[in-house]
């Protein structure tokens, strides 16, 4: 092999990893651009006096609805709330088996959230590859005018 030949091998061995590096970090920085910053709502909920706050999400599996599961979960999270029924039932059990008494206490607690809602607004809604997730809002003012003309 002429020395020529073998000097162009090697600098074009040299240069090959330096490019394939920049191609690699440019990939990486355009990631870094296009990936979406999470809101912070996410993060914590907010804490406004004047509105009720409601924050669903749902998991996209690609089976269900994912849209609809994430609305429902935030409405439910809102209406929490509101107004929260909260329901208890306690069972003491005794039982006398080989003249050895066992006791066992059972308590029983359900929580339902009911009641219907209007005038809500979806405030945002951000996803990424396996989540969606959906803020909605609800002025407290304009709810008690609403449940005033209910009345």
């Amino acid at each position: 092999m002429k020395p020529v030949s073998l000097l162009l091998i090697i600098a074009l061995a040299a240069c090959a990893p330096a490019a394939t590096s920049q191609k690699r970090e440019k990939k990486e920085s355009k990631k870094k651009r296009e990936a979406p910053v999470r809101p912070a709502w996410l993060s914590a909920k907010p804490n406004q006096d004047v509105y009720y706050v409601g924050i669903g999400q749902a998991v996209k599996d690609g089976v269900s609805n994912h849209l609809q599961a994430a609305k429902k979960s935030a409405l439910e999270d809102l209406v929490s709330e509101i107004k929260v029924n909260v329901a208890s039932t306690s069972v003491l059990s005794t039982i006398d088996a080989n003249k050895e008494f066992q006791e066992k206490y059972e308590q029983i607690i359900q929580t339902t959230v009911a009641d219907e809602i209007q005038e809500f607004e979806q405030v945002d809604a951000w996803e990424d590859e396996r989540s969606y997730w959906v803020y909605y809002r609800l002025s407290k003012a304009r709810y008690r005018e609403i449940k005033e003309e209910q009345k």
